[in-house]
């Protein structure tokens, strides 16, 4: 008898298996502003920047389950081929990431986990287990199930 528990989500680090990631959660960009070199992004005005910078505004925040740690550059989402940094603070319903560079446009696909950044790496982040993450994605979060 086996009990996947996590693991049947591609979770997780177990010997001898090499598990494969069984769901995604992301958002599309609904918004892209070019920001001045000492304009601050965010409540509390936490992101400074130096330089000119491009930014996205995504429509997913803390009520969404991105939890507040991944804000402030601690967090990443994946964008047009690219690791962008989750500026700023994560706010109730949006957040902010830098996407200098980058070329993407209003509409463009945001990963918040999935193949290219783990709920493993998300935890670690967040210091807190796997389980957390996906359980803290509430109910207003639309899901679309498939099979292949």
């Amino acid at each position: 008898m086996v009990r996947p528990g996590i693991g049947m989500y591609g979770v997780g680090h177990f010997e001898g298996f090499d598990l494969k990631t069984a769901g995604r959660f992301k958002t599309r960009i609904s918004q892209i502003k070019r920001i001045r070199a000492g304009e601050p992004v965010g409540y509390g005005c936490a992101d400074v920047s130096e330089n000119e910078r491009i930014i996205a505004i995504l429509p997913v925040g803390y009520a969404d389950g991105l939890n507040r740690k991944l804000g402030n550059r601690n967090g990443y989402l994946f964008i047009k081929g690219s690791r962008v940094s989750i500026i700023g603070n994560v706010c109730m319903d949006m957040c902010m990431a830098d996407i200098t560079g980058l070329n993407a446009e209003t509409g463009d696909e945001a990963e918040i986990f999935g193949e290219r950044i783990s709920i493993d790496e998300i935890a670690e982040k967040c210091q807190t287990i796997p389980y957390e993450i996906l359980t803290s994605i509430p109910r207003r979060v639309k899901r679309v199930f498939f099979r292949e």
